[in-house]
């Protein structure tokens, strides 16, 4: 009995001793027939607002997420995530503070670019580092930049927005004798919209400038800009009670006591705007060019030109390209925890670079890439395009 009790027990060790040996050479065998074959492609998310689906994928330019995949030998397709502003934010942190999502790319609005957010999203200085986006420094608004930055970290690369300009009613600038050309300097501005401020033989009130209640940048702010200020800075400093915004608000309240302001402006929003603008009842504003340039098309009184804001000429020298104005922006951003941050980086590479940046143009984004409003393909079509780029370099939201 105890002779055969060591014969099992010696073949039990001879397995087990055979067991050991054979899994490392199995696994080895598998690990170098998966390390000659490709991986099995996937099929990634985008998160975003449904206006990028349509600037991406349909117009003049073409399908760019398309032909990205095809060139993507680890992507199968893309699933779009589309909604609106608030409940797009809400599942891009919800799916950011996951284990893992196979969202590859979010958009975030920069109102949402606050520095809590930076722990859900992945840094891309070291992206940009490794496998950059052409020309980047030079390409993009370093005011835009510097908001989805924290701690020398950038977490978003932005992609549109509506840098805002000045617009004219030249017809009103005629009717009031005024230079057939815009404002250059913050005294002109308000000389000009004082002269602009009449009422016509038939009755008809005509206001010297008009912005909108709840867009305060439009009115305020890009005032004080022509000094080059603000309420608040990117650093998160407090500077409403500077030189610049004083100044901003002195107009703003001097305009208003005498009537060049509508005296409804607490009230006035978008449309109201476009309405004066196309009934030739408003001399001057401030939007984005194509959306001024856009009033031209039910204006009663043309042309209505889109122009450079004013600009104080103690800060001329600091912005010899254009002046410092002011818009909001929609960046592209990396969840931490993707799944596909490789596949994500590359996806914003080519809508950042020049070919991609400018099909989205043609499929009807407001481009924030320099090099877009240079090209003729483009520029042939937008009128405004020479406005749109000596802004859009100095841009910092408000």
């Amino acid at each position: 009995r105890k002779s055969m009790q060591s014969i099992k027990r010696f073949f039990l060790l001879l397995l087990v001793v055979c067991i050991l040996i054979v899994l490392p050479l199995s696994a080895a065998g598998d690990a170098e027939s998966t390390a000659g074959s490709p991986a099995t492609p996937k099929e990634i998310q985008i998160l975003s607002h449904r206006v990028h689906q349509s600037i991406t994928t349909v117009g003049d330019g073409g399908d760019v997420i398309s032909e990205w995949v095809q060139e993507t030998p680890t992507v199968s397709g893309v699933a779009w995530n589309t909604q609106e502003i608030g409940p797009l934010h809400d599942r891009l942190f919800r799916e950011a503070s996951l284990n893992s999502t196979d969202v590859a790319v979010g958009f975030i609005l920069n109102t949402y670019a606050l520095p809590r957010v930076a722990n859900l999203l992945e840094p891309l200085n070291e992206y940009l580092e490794k496998n950059p986006i052409d020309d980047f420094e030079n390409q993009f608004s370093q005011g835009f930049v510097d908001t989805m930055t924290f701690d020398g970290k950038i977490y978003g690369i932005p992609m549109r927005a509506a840098p805002n300009a000045l617009w004219y009613n030249e017809a009103i600038f005629k009717e009031a004798g005024l230079p057939l050309r815009a404002p250059e300097t913050p005294e002109e501005f308000v000389e000009f919209a004082r002269k602009a401020t009449f009422k016509r033989a038939d009755g008809s009130q005509v206001y010297g400038y008009g912005l909108q209640s709840h867009y305060y940048y439009t009115g305020v702010v890009v005032l004080a800009r022509m000094w080059d200020g603000d309420f608040i800075d990117t650093q998160y400093n407090i500077v409403c009670n500077q030189a610049p915004m004083v100044k901003a608000m002195t107009i703003m309240q001097e305009l208003y006591a005498e009537g060049v302001i509508p005296p409804n402006v607490a009230s006035i929003q978008h449309a109201e705007i476009q309405r004066m603008a196309e009934q030739g009842i408003l001399a001057m504003g401030f939007s984005s060019p194509g959306k001024s340039y856009g009033y031209n098309v039910n204006a009663s009184m043309k042309p209505i030109v889109p122009a450079n804001p004013p600009m104080s000429e103690s800060i001329q020298a600091m912005y010899p390209q254009g002046p410092p104005t002011c818009g909001e922006y929609w960046a592209m951003v990396i969840p931490k925890n993707s799944a596909f941050k490789d596949e994500g980086w590359d996806l914003i590479k080519k809508l950042s670079s020049a070919e991609g940046a400018l099909a989205m143009a043609l499929n009807g984004n407001s481009p924030l890439r320099a090099s877009v409003f240079e090209e003729s393909s483009f520029t042939t079509n937008v009128p405004y395009a020479p406005v749109a780029l000596a802004i859009a370099k100095n841009t910092r939201v408000p």
